[in-house]
């Protein structure tokens, strides 16, 4: 205590000298403040490192502090590089260069990075795409290092009007990890002079560099952008690549006032291509929505050709929202083929508890009830159970409670009840039905999560999720 004591004297006293000091007073504390940095006591060192961040000003003083840099131990370079960066003037710049290029400790490396990135300008974006090379092959950040992250950080926030363009013309000769890290840089600037280079990219023979670019798209792209996005959907492989590239597009369709502009640009891009390709853009289309994809979809569905019904019945299945769920009982009712009856299936059980258009809590409970009476295997039985509790009413309880017990339902069921008893407000006000629920999940559950959560909820108590609950 007697340290820390005397440590806040020594701030008073520097506070008192800066308030009532001149410039050159100001001056006259700078090798006070260099002594406590360069001393060994940490108490003493956090005291000058806060009168670098906010006190003693002037050039003269920034040049001071700077030349401890070399002088002391890697633990303090790096929280004087930071307060350097903090008090924001470029005068420092030089000697904090100096120490990326002298330095191997990680911590320093990265704190001096960072300093760059606060005080430098378009002169230092070549020094700091070295920082992130060698890039990985995905450029994923996961997978960057901690100078390597530093370094895509200080370029995100690097000041000058050229810096982008710098950024930019170092982008276009790196390896393709290397680019798509200085890509997604440039967007997280909202760069959008970097579009058209952002639109090559997505349609790169490297995977990595294609998915950074359909990213960083959906952060700037407009509808100008959609036809050149929807080539990377095309180029995109099947699986993860190709629902991450739909997403893209998906994004920009739906969010913001350029949304409406960016849909109409998606399906006129839809209607001008090759027969061939359209379906595989028709589940971005379908996602998207709108009175013209519903037109579209509603023509394969009432066509003749079963190969082309088919694929309208699986565009179905992604609409945004529960509007055609009615549309999709009555197709289904309507269906004899067992292949286009499953395709259908799946669009009602997803599409049923889905909220539109003034669509009530009663409406989409029974589409689900609908659906229950349609399956004919305990697997798709399972799908319409775990639906169920994104309709938070009593009446979903009341239907979720027979299937408790049935062995092959019941954990399906248990977790819609518990996830419908997670909210307190639905909970409380029937509490009796809820505790037979609850009583019922304990005896028949054998997930010890879900027994745990159906104690807590029954016993009044609140409940933190751990892990991501998978429901089947």
């Amino acid at each position: 205590m007697r340290r820390l004591s005397v440590a806040h004297i020594v701030i008073l006293g520097l506070s008192a000298q800066m308030l009532a000091g001149c410039p050159a007073g100001a001056e006259e504390i700078v090798p006070l403040v260099s002594k406590l940095v360069a001393g060994e006591d940490a108490d003493f060192r956090a005291v000058g490192l806060e009168r670098i961040r906010i006190g003693a000003k002037g050039t003269g003083a920034t040049k001071q502090f700077a030349t401890l840099l070399p002088r002391l131990p890697a633990t303090a370079q790096d929280e004087l590089a930071t307060a350097l960066a903090e008090r924001g003037d470029p005068a420092a710049l030089p000697a904090i260069v100096d120490l990326l290029k002298g330095t191997t400790d990680p911590g320093v490396k990265s704190a001096a990075i960072g300093a760059i990135g606060a005080l430098g300008n378009s002169a230092d974006v070549s020094l700091l795409v070295k920082q992130l090379a060698p890039a990985t092959p995905s450029g994923s950040g996961t997978e960057l290092t901690a100078q390597q992250v530093a370094a895509r950080n200080a370029l995100t926030v690097l000041a000058g009007p050229e810096t982008p363009a710098a950024i930019a013309t170092a982008a276009q000769g790196a390896a393709p990890g290397l680019r798509g890290l200085l890509l997604e840089v440039l967007a997280n600037r909202r760069d959008t002079a970097a579009i058209p280079l952002l639109l090559t990219a997505a349609v790169d023979a490297d995977a990595g560099l294609r998915a950074v670019a359909m990213r960083s798209l959906a952060k700037l792209g407009r509808a100008p952008e959609v036809p050149g996005m929807v080539q990377g959907i095309l180029k995109a492989a099947p699986g993860d690549e190709r629902a991450a590239a739909e997403q893209a597009i998906i994004t920009i369709c739906t969010r913001g006032p350029a949304r409406d502009g960016a849909r109409d640009a998606l399906l006129e891009t839809y209607r001008k291509m090759g027969e061939a390709d359209r379906p595989l853009l028709l589940p971005c289309l379908a996602s998207v929505g709108g009175s013209g994809a519903l037109e579209v979809i509603e023509g394969l569905v009432t066509d003749s050709d079963a190969a082309r019904r088919k694929l309208g019945q699986a565009a179905l299945a992604k609409w945004p929202d529960g509007a055609q769920a009615n549309r999709v009982v009555e197709l289904f009712s309507r269906a004899t083929d067992p292949e286009e009856r499953e395709l259908l299936l799946a669009a009602v059980i997803k599409l049923g508890p889905l909220a539109a258009g003034g669509r009530s809590d009663a409406d989409r409970l029974e589409t689900l009830q609908k659906a229950m009476q349609f399956c004919q295997r305990d697997e798709d039985r399972q799908k319409v159970l775990s639906r169920a509790d994104a309709i938070r009413t009593i009446e979903s309880l009341r239907f979720l409670m027979p299937y408790l017990e049935t062995p092959a339902l019941a954990e399906a069921a248990s977790l819609s009840v518990v996830e419908l008893a997670h909210h307190r407000n639905l909970r409380e006000p029937n509490k009796e039905e809820f505790t037979k629920a609850l009583d019922t999940v304990i005896g028949v559950s054998k997930d010890p999560e879900l027994v745990e959560r159906a104690q807590r909820y029954k016993n009044g108590q609140t409940w933190e999720r751990r892990k991501p609950v998978t429901k089947g």
